[in-house]
């Protein structure tokens, strides 16, 4: 299971039992607050709408089917998005990585 703080859950407004799993993000009233890190690899797939990405200090406008991978440790935080934005959100433990992809490095 993938741990997220508590300001980090409530900003992406998620509930305890989406931990570690892929879940579908719409939060139509703001985007995020803070920016944020985390250890795990996470990648998130626009289905929907637009939104505006901050990445460590570049920002990338996103529209339906763009694929934004966020590495381990990479700050980020979604700076804008349209009302009927929607993405799908996956986050994989580093364990989980090594596990299936044992020819990557174990510092990953």
């Amino acid at each position: 299971m993938v741990s997220f703080s508590a300001a980090i859950k409530e900003d992406l407004g998620l509930a305890a039992e989406r931990d570690g799993r892929v879940w579908e993000y719409h939060k139509p009233a703001e985007p995020f607050s803070t920016i944020h890190r985390h250890y795990e690899l996470e990648v998130n797939l626009v289905i929907q709408g637009t939104a505006a990405y901050l990445l460590e200090d570049r920002c990338y406008e996103l529209k339906p089917n763009s694929l934004v991978w966020l590495f381990p440790e990479q700050n980020h935080i979604l700076v804008d998005q349209s009302a009927a934005y929607r993405m799908w959100i996956a986050v994989f433990r580093p364990e989980i990585i090594v596990e299936f992809a044992p020819v990557l490095p174990a510092g990953l």
